[in-house]
């Protein structure tokens, strides 16, 4: 593989900027994105190779640099089981949640430091959407479970919900 992100100007679909990962990390595969209103994007990794490896799962990228990978905590890089499923700004686009369904986390990340915050179990959580307020996320899992986060209060909520469902790693919030 060659993973890579690739910028486009969506009105004329002009290349603005292509970022290649270091060779050594062909393995290490881009999965799902999400870009704030500054451009920067939030990057969602899965990793192809050997399962004894611990390469970071997480990585942003600014426009006009390359790619920087961020790294969890050794126990709770290791306890993503080598794959991250959903990527989200929060509203204000300082704050990112990344799901890690086969780990049962969700980690949350400080963009503007570059720096991990915290995670929560989520038994098979995956699809993420921002709230209108800073810092807060809804997380969706394939249990059919949602549950609203805020990682500044640590405050968890779950989230009534009428139907059975099970969820998938997409979800887009339409009102709350």
């Amino acid at each position: 593989m060659q993973p890579s992100l690739i910028r486009l100007n969506l009105h004329t679909g002009e290349r603005l900027e292509q970022q290649i990962l270091p060779a050594e990390l062909h393995q290490l595969s881009i999965r799902h994105i999400d870009t704030n209103r500054q451009g920067n994007t939030v990057i969602a990794l899965q990793y192809q190779g050997d399962a004894g490896q611990n390469l970071p799962l997480v990585a942003v990228h600014r426009p006009g640099q390359a790619i920087q990978l961020l790294a969890a905590p050794e126990p709770v890089n290791r306890a993503m089981n080598g794959y991250c499923g959903s990527a989200r700004f929060d509203h204000s686009g300082r704050f990112a949640a990344v799901s890690a369904p086969r780990g049962d986390l969700i980690c949350f990340w400080d963009l503007q430091e570059n720096s991990y915050v915290s995670s929560i179990r989520s038994r098979d959580g995956c699809g993420l959407a921002a709230t209108q307020n800073n810092a807060e996320f809804i997380i969706s899992a394939g249990t059919g479970r949602c549950i609203r986060h805020n990682i500044l209060s640590g405050e968890t909520i779950r989230l009534p919900l009428a139907l059975k469902t099970a969820w998938d790693n997409h979800l887009t919030m339409v009102s709350l």
